[in-house]
């Protein structure tokens, strides 16, 4: 087995998910979708697609975190809204981040929540789940500019 420094793949104790200059404490997944719209263009006589058209991009990305018992939810960090405050929210930046090399593993811009959910089992610890539209998410080796202005 390779020391993380010679690890060729990436795993989850290698990254660090934050907003803004923040880390999200006691995170659990992140998941990044990106939806295209493709539809199938068919004609009659047959069951067949002729070609597929892309009609639409719709960026999702859900977070999965333990809860805090001292309140610090992801509402606590001004992710999520319980009311009618989501009208007051801004939309904001998550980065992924490499611990090791400090370097951005992905970026998702302009999201804004979508969904929030808690999370109550017996003999479980509790947690939240947030899923969030992006307008565009980008890796470091797309966007340069984006690497650098990474706060975390």
């Amino acid at each position: 087995m390779a020391s993380i420094d010679k690890q060729t793949v990436e795993s989850g104790n290698m990254i660090t998910i934050g907003v803004a200059s923040k880390k999200i404490g006691r995170c659990q997944s992140l998941t990044g979708e990106r939806d295209f719209g493709t539809t199938g263009v068919y004609e009659l006589d047959s069951i067949m697609p002729q070609e597929h058209v892309f009609l639409k991009y719709t960026g999702t990305v859900t977070l999965e975190r333990y809860r805090m018992a001292i309140g610090n939810n992801f509402s606590g960090l001004k992710l999520a809204a319980f009311g009618s405050d989501i009208l007051q929210m801004d939309i904001l930046d998550i980065f992924v981040t490499n611990k090791q090399t400090n370097k951005l593993t992905m970026a998702y811009h302009g999201c804004s929540a979508d969904t929030y959910t808690e999370n109550y089992r017996a003999n479980e610890i509790t947690g939240e789940n947030l899923r969030m539209y992006y307008l565009y998410a980008n890796t470091s080796s797309q966007d340069k500019n984006v690497s650098e202005a990474n706060p975390l």
